[in-house]
């Protein structure tokens, strides 16, 4: 009967709601524990409400589903991860991390969960949506906290970054010239969002949505600078180029040349700007903490910070010996377990258990059969999309996730974004935007005709 409403709709209706609510959540915070019971968090509620909603559709079009390689791949990696969990009981690894490394991976049953609730371009807009109105949320208190510190109130920082601060949301300290680092454990999310707004920008007609989607761009790469992340930076600068190719592939180059290039005006005249108001060192430090490099030395940025008695080196210098130890450290496991890893909760003394190399702590305690296992999904979603290339000219928000993906892959081997709900959020939301790319096709094309 016309009409009938099917329990499989409803439940992708409900599916969908939590999924954009696990985005937003995921894009504007940080590990997800600012309120816990027991062992849930509001993240993982959200996670199994929405594999449970998933459940139903996805049974349902079993016959479809089980001639995916993508759900198979991850079926086998679950089961690796069992396997790896006994052994890492068997050698005795730490439980802590061994129990973190479950609860990390248990995140990939989103992958095949994911794509049963997006079905079309409608739906992939939203949630893209989703994840840049959250990133909107983090940029605002960023920036508002770098105000607050450097400037305004600065006695409020001793009081304000404690717990449950630093455990929940990031990093915020003192940095050289008045700097403030501020760093969320989200902050990928924040150069994710930037791909997906530079899309709209280019590609739009409607001066109110240029203008929109350019405001929040600014403000989301301005809060990436007040990480002074060098590996948020290495990523940024990848993904804006692959953005950018995209762009010249799918608009028109004058138009993509023109509103790129004025867009980078836009933003060093904001960050210039807050030099002056604040009188903060964020241009100078951004340099030295990224590329090592003095600014200031060839370039002199008026009223920022003073120089007397400050002695110029590498700022990172500490970081960089405690990484260099743990790299060493992880390359001994995997010298000794190549094949299959010392199993989960193999870590090293250096970090006192902590994640930091998400690819060696993948080797490490997984081997290279759990990494390959791991990025097949990744590595048959970008073939699928390459032979889809053409319909990006109509459609390109699948190849802006895939891009966000590109970036959360570069950053994640300084930090273990993609062993978490974090980075596997996106990972499902590209697998769902690509193996559902000529459905989304389909309705983007109905949309243009209706109109």
């Amino acid at each position: 009967m016309a009409g009938k409403i099917k329990l499989t709709d409803i439940c992708g209706k409900i599916g969908r709601f939590w999924l954009y609510l696990f985005l937003f959540d995921c894009a504007a915070t940080g590990s997800g524990r600012y309120i816990t019971i027991g062992p849930f968090t509001p993240r993982i509620v959200l996670a199994v409400l929405i594999v449970m909603s998933a459940a139903i559709p996805f049974f349902a079009d079993i016959e479809n589903q089980i001639r995916r390689p993508v759900n198979w791949i991850v079926l086998i990696f679950m089961f690796y991860v069992v396997f790896a969990a006994f052994r890492g009981q068997a050698f005795g690894n730490d439980q802590n991390v061994l129990i973190s490394d479950i609860k990390g991976f248990i995140y990939m049953l989103l992958i095949p969960a994911v794509p049963v609730l997006i079905r079309d371009s409608k739906q992939l807009r939203r949630a893209a949506n989703a994840v840049i109105a959250g990133c909107f949320v983090q940029s605002v208190f960023c920036i508002v906290s770098n105000a607050l510190f450097s400037s305004l109130a600065p006695s409020f920082y001793e009081a304000f970054v404690q717990e449950p601060w630093t455990a929940n949301w990031g990093i915020i300290m003192s940095a050289r010239y008045n700097a403030y680092r501020i760093f969320c454990k989200s902050s990928i999310y924040l150069i994710a969002a930037c791909v997906l707004l530079l899309v709209r920008i280019v590609r739009t007609e409607k001066a109110k949505a240029v203008c929109g989607w350019g405001a929040l761009f600014l403000l989301d790469a301005e809060a990436i600078i007040m990480t002074y992340t060098r590996s948020l930076y290495l990523a940024t600068a990848a993904a804006f180029l692959l953005t950018l190719i995209l762009c010249l592939l799918t608009a028109p180059v004058r138009k993509v040349l023109l509103r790129t290039a004025l867009l980078l005006i836009l933003l060093i005249a904001v960050v210039y700007g807050q030099e002056l108001v604040l009188k903060q060192g964020i241009i100078q430090y951004a340099f030295m903490r990224g590329m090592a490099f003095d600014l200031d030395a060839h370039i002199h940025i008026p009223h920022t910070w003073d120089r007397a008695g400050w002695s110029s080196g590498n700022v990172t210098e500490v970081g960089d010996e405690m990484r260099a130890e743990t790299i060493r450290d992880l390359k001994e496991i995997i010298a000794e377990y190549p094949l299959i890893g010392k199993g989960l909760g193999a870590t090293t003394e250096a970090r006192g258990g902590a994640d930091e190399y998400f690819y060696l702590d993948m080797l490490a305690r997984m081997g290279i059969v759990g990494l390959t296992l791991y990025m097949l999904p990744i590595l048959l979603s970008l073939i699928r999309l390459i032979k889809r290339r053409r319909a990006l000219k109509t459609f390109p928000e699948p190849g802006s996730v895939m891009i966000g993906l590109a970036a959360f892959l570069i950053a994640t081997y300084f930090n273990p974004w993609m062993n978490a709900a974090l980075g596997i959020a996106w990972y499902a939301l590209t697998v769902a935007a690509i193996w559902t790319l000529p459905k989304m096709m389909k309705g983007t094309e109905n949309q243009c005709a209706e109109s």
